[in-house]
């Protein structure tokens, strides 16, 4: 029980941080965009200009290799916090 706990806790927080990445169909460019209004403006150009689809596919190609390390360290220190070491 407690591995499939952890094993849902890795996949959310791996969700969680590839949903952050700046491109306009995810969230991460909302928030990007809401820090400065040039920025804003880049990213609705990007957005209606059809190439957010090719760094999509790009980065979801090759986000695995980044965001899973960093989602495992991420939930290594909240087990590490919860559990009190």
């Amino acid at each position: 029980m407690r591995y499939l706990l952890g094993v849902f806790g890795l996949v959310n927080i791996v969700l969680a941080i590839f949903n952050l990445i700046p491109i306009p169909p995810l969230d991460g460019s909302n928030v990007l965009a809401g820090l400065n209004p040039d920025i804003a403006d880049a990213m609705a150009k990007l957005r209606r200009s059809g190439q957010s689809m090719i760094l999509f596919l790009l980065i979801f190609v090759f986000a695995g290799k980044y965001i899973t390390p960093l989602s495992t360290q991420i939930a290594l220190g909240f087990l590490r916090r919860i559990r009190g070491y």
